[in-house]
């Protein structure tokens, strides 16, 4: 658990779309190296409009640190990309990993290009579904917090019911039968991670790149 340091910036996830993430990280390749990214929620103390108010953030909120807000227009760029922000008004203790930025981009543009990435052991690959998916279904206790996350915003996304069939880390639920969103698989020195994209979801998937990034990261 590392240590967040007071006047570290601090975005919330759900106002990310998959196209300003990009947008934000490429503009911040220039600032910082690494970027902070909450795997379990936490509390801390932000300055408000001027108050210092405690705030419950959620797993994936990323933390800039050792940034001025105010530098070359961040200030406007964050509000215009990311929408709610906060600023660290004291330490706290939280459970984050540092991600590098570089990696953060190339996964997401992955997503946005529907293409092939590697970033040390971990290759992530791709592609659109094939299929109409009207019930997206978690069934991996590692990409839980997604549902958690985007589930208020997208009736399609559901936890896997104990006790049923389940098929991979997340699969499509259809009249036709399950399909695999996200497999894995590897040769004990790499993991292969395939996803498959349905159509409508890239800004809640944007986030299982992130946790797959993590779980990477994390004992770094």
């Amino acid at each position: 658990m590392p240590r967040l340091l007071s006047g570290s910036i601090i975005l919330e996830p759900a106002g990310l779309s998959l196209s300003n993430h990009v947008k934000l990280l490429e503009a911040l390749q220039g600032y910082v190296d690494r970027v902070g990214v909450l795997y379990k929620p936490g509390v801390v103390n932000v300055l408000l409009n001027g108050v210092v108010l405690a705030v419950a953030l959620p797993p994936y909120a990323e933390i800039i640190a050792g940034l001025n807000r105010e530098h070359s227009g961040l200030n406007e760029l964050i509000s215009g990309l990311a929408g709610r922000a906060y600023v660290a008004a004291r330490d706290a203790w939280l459970d984050y990993a540092e991600i590098p930025v570089d990696a953060l981009v190339s996964g997401l543009r992955a997503l946005l290009d529907r293409g092939r990435v590697c970033v040390r052991r971990l290759c992530i690959t791709v592609e659109e579904a094939g299929v109409e998916c009207g019930k997206v279904v978690v069934a991996d206790e590692r990409l839980i917090y997604v549902a958690g996350l985007l589930g208020h915003a997208s009736a399609r996304l559901a936890p896997w019911v104990p006790g049923r069939h389940r098929e991979g880390y997340l699969y499509c639920e259809t009249s036709g039968g399950l399909t695999p969103l996200v497999t894995a698989s590897g040769t004990g020195e790499a993991s292969f991670i395939k996803v498959v994209l349905p159509k409508g979801l890239d800004d809640v998937f944007q986030w299982i790149i992130v946790e797959l990034l993590l779980e990477e990261f994390a004992g770094a």
